[in-house]
């Protein structure tokens, strides 16, 4: 995907710049995800997956071929809260969180993990 050429043909579509930044983040994510779980990946073979919970969307639900692990993965491009995954990780639907945000240094608390967009291929799931 040219991010260029997707951010200038939504934005002759119309679409705001807050609109454009949460699809291009989404999509940058979903690849490197999706590449993660080819054959032999690390990231189990139906994942990620766009998943809904209650009345909220999660971005993506995953799995570590590694661990065992399931990961509920929101892609933020401002200062949105994450509420329903949130709720997805304290009801132990998830075993953790990673918030994929535009602008952060990252960071970890609890079974939250925070990291820019432009490091989800240094992630280790």
């Amino acid at each position: 995907m040219d991010i260029g050429l997707t951010a200038f043909f939504l934005k002759q579509i119309g679409c705001r710049d807050s609109d454009i930044d949460g699809i291009v983040n989404e999509n940058f994510v979903y690849l490197d995800l999706k590449r993660r779980s080819g054959f032999a990946g690390e990231l189990a073979l139906e994942m990620p997956a766009f998943a809904t919970w209650g009345r909220g969307e999660l971005d993506f639900y995953t799995k570590s071929l590694d661990s065992g692990k399931t990961y509920v993965i929101e892609v933020e491009a401002g200062k949105n809260r994450a509420k329903t995954a949130m709720e997805v990780l304290e009801k132990g639907k998830a075993d953790y969180l990673l918030l994929a945000k535009g602008n952060t240094h990252g960071g970890a608390a609890d079974k939250v993990y925070t990291i820019p967009v432009y490091g989800i291929s240094k992630f280790k799931f």
